[in-house]
C-alpha cells in the first residue's frame, strides 16, 4: 500500500505524527498483496504499535523510507544485532526483506469495508516451505502449521529437524518437541564421531592442502553446533597435482574407492561431466568425496561454465580444523550451485546458504561474489540460490545484488523454473528446466538436450558404481522414464 512522491511524503509525515502521539489514523487499501483478508479500496483503521507488544500473526504498518507496507506480521528475528520484522502479504508466496523492528510503526485493528466493519481474518495456513525454514531460526514464526500431524516427518525430509529443535522448539507443540530433540541428540552422536574420523584423516594428509567442502563443512564450521547439519559423506577439494599422493595415503589407512569408480592413473583432468572419486571406509565409517574441481554432475549443466579454480585456492584460508576453507564468496557461489543442481530437493540446502551469509554477518563483499559469479559463468545458479533465501527465509540480500546477478534474457523454461520453485514445486529433475532456459543459443540447447539423454557410459558407471560394461538401453530408457514423469508431476502440481 504505497504513498509516494512528493504528496505523498507530506501525508505520511502527518500520519506518522498521529501515531506517535497515540492516535489511530485511517488509510486506504490499494493493492491486493494482502487478499482476500484486506481488499483494494478497504479503509483500515491502524492504531499506533508497541513494539514490545506485537505478536507474529498481526498486519502492521511498514515504515520502509520511501513508501509504507502494510502486511502480515511472520516472524521477528536478531540480525546483525538488531530485532528485525519478517512480514509477508497473505496473497504473496514470498517474504518481504527485513525491516528494523523499530520501523513498524502501526497495528491494524478495524477494517471498513463498503461502509461496513468486517473482522480482521486470523493468518492463513502457512506455506509448508516458509514456515518450516522460519521454524529453523531462533523467533517464533506466524500461522498455523501446516499438516500439524506430519511436521516431524516433513521437517526430517527437509534436513531441518535438529534446527526446529535447537532455534525453534518454543514454537513446536509440547508433545511433539522430544522427536525433534531425539533427532538433533541422534544427529549430533553420529556427526561428533564422522568429524572424530575426518581429523583422523586431516592427519594422514598432513602437509596437503585440502578444502572442506559442503555438509561436512557446514556441521563442523558454520553452524552453531555439529549436531545440525547430516551429512553422509566427507567432501574434501583437493589440487588435480595432488591427487596420486592423496590416493596412496587414503589406500593405505581404511579407505578403497567404491566399486566402478575411474581412479585417474596421474594427475586428473577436469572433465564437463564428473571431477571427483568416492572412497568407501572399510571400518564402516564415513565415505570419503574427493575433489579436484568445484562442478561435478553426472551431467554437464553449464555450457559456459569457467571456474578459476587458482582463485578459489588463492582466497581460501585456515579452517577450524586441520584444512582449508573457501572465502565466504565462494563458499556462498558453491552452494548455490550445488543447491540448484540438485533441484533445491530439500530446503536444508536453502539454509546452508541463509546460514552462511549469517554466519559471516557483515564480512560478505558482495560486489566481489557479482564480479566471480559472472566470471566463472554462474550468475544463474547464484541468483536462484540467493532468490530462494530472500523470499523465503527472510535473511537479507541486497537487492542490487540479485539485480545485477540475474539471468538477462531467460528462457520460458527458466521462467517456468523460477514460478514452480517460488510454488515449493522440488522434483530432482527440475534443474533441467534451468539449464536449458539459460543456454544462450538453439544449439546449445540441442546439445545440452543430448547431454542429458545420453551422457557417456563411462560417467553413468561412475555415478552410479557400476561397471561400465553393465551400462546398457535398459538404464537410459529408465533415466529418460524418470525424468518424463517428474516434468509430468511439475507441470501438474
Amino acid at each position: 500500500m504505497p504513498i509516494n512522491g512528493h504528496a505523498g511524503n507530506i501525508a505520511r509525515k502527518a500520519l506518522t505524527d498521529e501515531l506517535r502521539t497515540g492516535r489511530t489514523v485511517q488509510l486506504p487499501v490499494r493493492t491486493n498483496s494482502m487478499s482476500p483478508t484486506l481488499l483494494r479500496g478497504d479503509s483500515l483503521e491502524i492504531a499506533p504499535a508497541d513494539v514490545s507488544h506485537l505478536h507474529c500473526g498481526d498486519i502492521v504498518l511498514v515504515d520502509c523510507g520511501d513508501e509504507w507496507l502494510v502486511h502480515r506480521l511472520m516472524s521477528t528475528r536478531s540480525v546483525r544485532r538488531h530485532r528485525v520484522a519478517i512480514t509477508a502479504g497473505d496473497s504473496l508466496r514470498g517474504l518481504d526483506p527485513p525491516f528494523p523492528l523499530s520501523d513498524v510503526i502501526g497495528r491494524v485493528v478495524g477494517i471498513e469495508r463498503a461502509g461496513a466493519h468486517v473482522p480482521i481474518a486470523p493468518a492463513p495456513a502457512a506455506r509448508q516451505d516458509v514456515h518450516l525454514l522460519l521454524l529453523s531460526f531462533p523467533g517464533i514464526p506466524d500461522g498455523p502449521a501446516p499438516q500439524r500431524d506430519a511436521l516431524i516427518e516433513m521437517a526430517k525430509e527437509e534436513g531441518l529437524a535438529p534446527l526446529i529443535h535447537y532455534h525453534g522448539s518454543g514454537s513446536v507443540e509440547e508433545q511433539q518437541r522430544p522427536a525433534f530433540e531425539r533427532e538433533y541428540v541422534a544427529l549430533l552422536g553420529r556427526n561428533t564421531l564422522f568429524l572424530r574420523e575426518l581429523s583422523r584423516v586431516a592427519n594422514a594428509l598432513a602437509g596437503i592442502d585440502f578444502i572442506l567442502l559442503k555438509g561436512a563443512y557446514l556441521a563442523a564450521s558454520v553452524y552453531p553446533s555439529p549436531g545440525l547439519r547430516q551429512f553422509g559423506d566427507i567432501d574434501m577439494l583437493i589440487r588435480p597435482a595432488d591427487f596420486r599422493n592423496v590416493h596412496g595415503r587414503l589406500v593405505a589407512g581404511s579407505y578403497a574407492p567404491a566399486p566402478g569408480q575411474t581412479v585417474p592413473d596421474g594427475e586428473p583432468s577436469t572433465s564437463p561431466y564428473l571431477n571427483s572419486v568416492s572412497y568407501r571406509n572399510r571400518n564402516a565409517g564415513p565415505s570419503l568425496h574427493l575433489h579436484w574441481h568445484l562442478t561435478n554432475s553426472i551431467l554437464p549443466k553449464y555450457t559456459d561454465c569457467r571456474v578459476d579454480m587458482d582463485e578459489i585456492w588463492r582466497r581460501s584460508s585456515p579452517g577450524s580444523g586441520n584444512w582449508l576453507e573457501m572465502c565466504p564468496e565462494h563458499t556462498v557461489m558453491h552452494l548455490a550451485e550445488h543447491a540448484l543442481r540438485h533441484s533445491f530437493d530439500r530446503l536444508i540446502l536453502v539454509r546452508d546458504i541463509a546460514e552462511v551469509i549469517n554466519r559471516f554477518d557483515g564480512r560478505i563483499d558482495w560486489s566481489l561474489l557479482v564480479n566471480h559469479s559472472t566470471r566463472f559463468g554462474l550468475t544463474a545458479p547464484v541468483y536462484y540460490g540467493l532468490l530462494m533465501v530472500a523470499r523465503k527465509t527472510g535473511t537479507p540480500v541486497p537487492p542490487n545484488v540479485l539485480a545485477n546477478l540475474k539471468p538477462k534474457r531467460p528462457g520460458l523454461s527458466a521462467r517456468l523454473f523460477q514460478m514452480l520453485l517460488m510454488r515449493d514445486v522440488r522434483h530432482p529433475e527440475l534443474c533441467n528446466l534451468a539449464y536449458l532456459g539459460n543456454t544462450p543459443s538453439t544449439s546449445t540447447k540441442i546439445g545440452f538436450l543430448w547431454s542429458v539423454l545420453f551422457p557417456p557410459k563411462a560417467v553413468l558407471a561412475h555415478a552410479y558404481h557400476r561397471k561400465e560394461a553393465d551400462i546398457g538401453p535398459a538404464l537410459y530408457l529408465s533415466r529418460i522414464r524418470r525424468g518424463l514423469r517428474a516434468a509430468a508431476r511439475c507441470v501438474f502440481t
